[in-house]
């Protein structure tokens, strides 16, 4: 759009081939450069021909959706065709032009077929009357120029008017090479390939050009370029804000006369069913929040949302709303959200107010994503799928899949471009990508066998570098959808998705949001699950009732286990950013579970006002408010602002005004804007404050800080929600802990580390993990309840032995109980409930190498009944394959003994047995017995069939030797007589690799051993020089400083050398985010 500007276009006109995807962003890139926005299509008509159609106002909008949606739902996927008819209906409010050289007339007149062509002519001019034009283009080819005659011609004979147009496809020549390319791509071709089959336009003229050189080239025919501007001028006065944008519509039922009276009816019983003590300011903010949704029309939104959570809960579904929705009382009310707004202080407005009218975001997570398909199922019937649609993603080009496109397009063997892709790191650019291809004089690409300065590896170099930020496919939302009262593909256009039955809008999110289209937002989240699935075995098993919505929220075990950063599986606070944070924030409360969810987020952390609060905590530094009344507002943050709702208030105390007001000004705050934009914005807080009597020097900077804040602020009402998961997810683990890892085990793949290391934890944590045994195990990891504890199984309890089953002690008790949180946390706290706590069986969906397909067959015949023998096993599951991997992971252990190499050479016999006719009994003893593997052999056998060893940590086979090296264990990097600043060479597994982006660089790689875990800190420069040794091996050592601060340990690397245990290289699949 700059290039249009600086050429000095006054219009512009997108009309994109059978699609409104770049609309929204184009609109909004035409405002900001000065230029005004056509908005059209290139239509693909039922001939196989195109049609260009330019909108004139909101009817032609609307009529240009239906065509769209129509040509893309009701034809065959990747082939839109709109029918004759349906244009005949939907021609009101649009212009159109006769189109490109592919468009009916002038092909008909390229055939020399005129007299079709003039039928044609009129039939378009009876659709369109006056607003049917030929085109016209000059492109510098001999085959238009002709054709162009024959237009002029014909537009003389059957009396239509033609208008002059340039067919842009980018936006000056050297952007053709990457047009060609995503030509190829769309073709799937090479560009040999394409050239031989005339996909390819000849020259680069097909470009932005000047307005003067447009008048130069029709100075021979002036008037085309007259009536080009005549119909720019009357289709300039459309905007997309023009448009109504769609709006649920929820039917009410006989009973209430209105959606508002349910809407009123509803919160008022739920809040009374919530707090049954409520405040009298709970009414009185209910009954205003009302009042606003009432005056803004919004009562269906809320209710669609209310029936969704709803049928939810009727379905036993776990489900929660968080985001801004959770500073509403009337979500509160009506069981959407768990955030009782004014116990948190948060702020209403920053949801929903009257001026800003356009309807929030309501966000909603569901426990699993399979759950999440029943309640999204649920919406399609209930509010039809003519009238719901979800929301689309707009995939940019990366690295990988630029330089796997390029070099496809190149001719290059596609196992070559994926050898090359592979090489470089998951999330690069693509300018990433371009760069690195040309680091070391061309080593990457002489690492596949190119050479840098062949003509193909130069080209391949600038088209990567070409497809940064370029799109390279739509996608669907993980969650969001639009619900309209009325056929939805009439006010937005929308296409069939990828899965069946659905459909998806061709804009996304951010488009939504600039236009004000309501979005919903259905998510699968994981911790719900997890929550979901531990709950119900700690009630199946314990006869206890938890709430997570009721748990005890001042237990100082819990905030002891946080603030030690012992936070291995838990929700939102185990990572290594809050590892390193938790530990200085040393948390005490609920709302420093809330900081530590708001702080450790980009803008805090790189504007540094983490460090500043947590200097300010512990008093090394004063803490100061940017006015004296802000104190109350910016207490429990030492002076900081880290939450918006926080910035509003600050607003509100020093201004007076309104809470809506003060929205405003957080969201202008939040977008660049010059400084008169800015000064406009804060004109009415500017005027408050001097009406407070706050003299300019304090109001500015006020407003100074205010506007610095806003750049990095989180919804506190988001971090609340998510410290609420965070919270019962660390008191779940405390007290019930093997039903903790069974759940989070059956939850995979979620989190932060590899399951290999969740199970590490839980077992020094006293959980014990039970092996896979196709004798007991399920398909999911289960509990055996089993007294596993030498205090019960050897000893007395209470003056009475326990028999080794379960304890009839903690069953008493749990009855005993009124079911409430306190008496489980009464009663988990006793030695005997931890004793007796139930072992986890490792389910067969840990063994790896079963495949979707041999692994849903197992599942099938594991429901069909418990497997009895080998013969049993054998029998129903005849897959060699499948057999293989049971063998190799030990799950035969029940009926053979000696390992997993003797389980295969028997279970493969039984197998032959079977294949030949003879009978099957139950499996003798071999008379062929084999030796076991060597233990690190074992080992990495486990870790390769199964992700974890349960018979020990794998650093534990290297001790010895790197004993010797002078190599320590991690455990000892935390003994108090290390110094800050001492050098140390330590080594483990490689749990994770991470390089966030707010690091400048540092790459951080988390080490583990069976004594501990530590983090290591890689500067840039030892990255790129050691980057093939870090990301290329399972286990290493490092050599470097030990940093030691605040109760957080890590190392701060110079120097990495690799490790193996025997033939392992990755013994664990670390989980990298680089």
């Amino acid at each position: 759009m700059s290039r249009a500007a600086a050429l000095g276009s006054t219009f512009l006109a997108l009309t994109d081939h059978d699609d409104l995807g770049g609309a929204v962003r184009f609109s909004r890139a035409c405002r900001e450069s000065g230029v005004t926005p056509l908005l059209g299509a290139e239509i693909t008509l039922d001939d196989a021909s195109h049609l260009t159609l330019i909108v004139e106002n909101p009817t032609g909008w609307g009529n240009l959706c239906a065509l769209l949606s129509r040509g893309r739902t009701e034809s065959f996927r990747g082939t839109p065709s709109v029918p004759w008819s349906a244009l005949r209906e939907r021609s009101a409010g649009l212009v159109a032009l006769s189109g490109c050289p592919r468009g009916r007339i002038p092909r008909l007149l390229g055939e020399e077929r005129f007299a079709e062509a003039r039928a044609a002519a009129g039939e378009m001019k009876e659709v369109f009357g006056d607003r049917f034009h030929l085109e016209l283009w000059d492109h510098r080819t001999h085959q238009e120029a002709s054709l162009c005659a024959d237009l002029r011609d014909l537009a003389r004979e059957v009396g239509v008017p033609w208008t002059v147009t340039h067919d842009v496809h980018y936006a000056d020549p050297a952007g053709r090479a990457v047009h060609d390319l995503l030509t190829c791509v769309r073709r799937q071709a090479t560009l040999e390939q394409a050239h031989r089959a005339g996909w390819l336009r000849p020259s680069g003229e097909w470009c932005l050009q000047p307005p003067a050189e447009m008048a130069r080239r029709w100075s021979h025919a002036p008037e085309g370029i007259r009536r080009t501007r005549e119909i720019a001028e009357r289709c300039a006065g459309f905007r997309l804000l023009d448009v109504p944008p769609p709006r649920p519509s929820f039917a009410v039922p006989a009973e209430y006369a209105s959606a508002d009276e349910m809407l009123r009816v509803l919160a008022e019983n739920g809040l009374r069913d919530r707090l049954p003590e409520a405040s009298e300011a709970h009414w009185t903010q209910l009954r205003r929040e009302l009042d606003i949704i009432r005056q803004v029309r919004m009562p269906d939104h809320f209710l669609v949302v209310w029936d969704i959570c709803r049928f939810a809960r009727e379905s036993g579904i776990l489900c929660q709303g968080r985001g801004s929705a959770a500073n509403s009382l009337v979500c509160y009310a009506l069981r959407v959200t768990a955030v009782d707004p004014i116990a948190n202080h948060l702020l209403f407005e920053r949801f929903l107010s009257v001026e800003r009218p356009e309807a929030p975001d309501i966000d909603v997570d569901f426990a699993a994503m399979d759950d999440r398909e029943r309640v999204l199922q649920y919406v399609y019937e209930r509010y039809t799928r003519s009238n719901a649609a979800m929301v689309c993603t707009h995939v940019e080009y990366r690295g990988r899949s630029a330089v796997r496109d390029a070099m496809r397009v190149l001719g290059f063997p596609a196992t070559q471009g994926d050898l090359l892709a592979k090489r470089l790191d998951g999330h690069a650019s693509a300018a990433t990508a371009a760069e690195w291809l040309e680091m070391g004089e061309g080593k990457a690409l002489r690492s596949v066998g190119l050479d840098p300065a062949e003509p193909r590896a130069r080209a391949l170099v600038k088209l990567v570098s070409g497809l940064d930020g370029i799109p390279r496919h739509r996608g669907i939302h993980s969650g969001g959808f639009v619900l309209s009262g009325g056929p939805l593909g009439e006010t937005v256009p929308i296409e069939p998705a990828s899965m069946p039955g659905r459909t998806v809008i061709q804009w996304d999110k951010d488009d939504c949001a600039d236009i004000g289209i309501p979005k919903f937002d259905l998510l699968g989240l994981g911790m719900l699950k997890l929550l979901g699935s531990c709950i119900r075995m700690v009630r199946e098993g314990r006869g206890v009732d938890v709430d997570i919505g009721r748990l005890p929220m001042d237990d100082p075990a819990v905030y002891a286990q946080i603030g030690a950063a012992d936070t291995v599986g838990l929700f939102q606070i185990e990572s290594r950013a809050q590892a390193n944070f938790l530990p200085r924030l040393k948390p005490t409360c609920f709302y420093d579970v809330v900081i530590s969810v708001g702080a450790i987020r980009p803008g805090p952390m790189m504007g540094g006002q983490v460090k500043e609060m947590l200097a300010r905590r512990r008093g090394e530094v004063p803490t100061e408010y940017p006015h004296p009344d802000l104190e109350p507002v910016l207490g429990r943050t030492h002076g900081l602002a880290l939450f918006q709702e926080q910035l509003m208030r600050c607003a509100i105390v020093v201004s007076g005004c309104s809470p809506g007001e003060a929205d405003k000004l957080r969201r202008a705050m939040s977008r660049k804007r010059s400084k008169e934009e800015m000064h406009r914005a804060t004109e009415g807080i500017r005027e408050g404050m001097r009406a407070r009597g706050v003299d300019e020097e304090a109001a500015e900077k006020v407003l100074g800080w205010l506007e610095a804040c806003a750049s990095y602020t989180f919804p506190e009402s988001h971090a609340i929600s998510f410290a609420l998961l965070a919270y019962a997810s660390a008191w779940l683990r405390l007290y019930y802990p093997a039903e903790y890892l069974c759940a989070i085990l059956n939850a995979q793949p979620m989190g932060f580390y590899p399951v290999s290391t969740l199970i590490h934890d839980a077992r020094q944590h006293g959980v014990q993990v039970l092996p896979i045994d196709l004798a007991v195990s399920g398909w999911d990891c289960s509990l055996e309840r089993k007294c596993v504890s030498a205090v019960c199984v050897s000893a007395e309890v209470d003056g009475a032995a326990c028999d080794g089953v379960l304890c009839g002690r903690a069953e008493a008790d749990a009855a005993e109980s009124d079911g409430s949180p306190g008496d489980a946390l009464t009663h988990s706290r006793t030695q005997h409930s931890r004793t007796s706590s139930p072992a986890v069986r490792v389910g067969l969906r840990y063994v790896r190498g079963l495949g979707s397909v041999t692994g849903g067959r197992l599942r099938a015949e594991l429901a069909r009944g418990a497997f009895t023998s080998v013969a049993d096993v054998v029998e129903r599951f005849p897959s060699e394959h499948g057999l293989r991997a049971l063998a190799s992971a030990g799950a035969f252990r029940s009926w053979i003994e000696g390992g997993p190499r003797q389980a295969l050479w028997t279970v493969l016999g039984e197998l032959r047995a079977r294949r030949s006719g003879g009978p099957l009994a139950p499996a003798e003893p071999s008379a062929t017995r084999l030796p076991e593997l060597a233990p690190a052999e074992r080992t990495r056998m486990a870790h390769h069939v199964t992700g974890f060893d349960l018979d020990g940590h794998p650093m534990r086979h290297l001790r010895g030797r790197l004993r010797d090296l002078g190599v320590m264990p991690l455990g000892d990097l935390r003994d108090d007589a290390r110094r800050n600043g001492e050098r140390v060479t330590a080594a483990g597994l490689v749990i994770v690799r991470q390089r966030p982006g707010t690091a400048k660089g540092f790459v951080f790689v988390g080490l583990e051993d069976e004594t501990g875990r530590v983090d290591v800190i890689v500067p840039p420069q030892l990255y790129a020089r050691e980057r093939e040794t870090i990301n290329g091996n399972g286990i290493l050592a490092v050599r470097g400083r030990l940093g030691r601060e605040d109760g957080v340990t890590n190392i701060k690397a110079e120097t990495f050398f690799p490790l193996r245990l025997d033939e392992a290289t990755e013994i664990v699949r670390s989980h990298d985010y680089h």
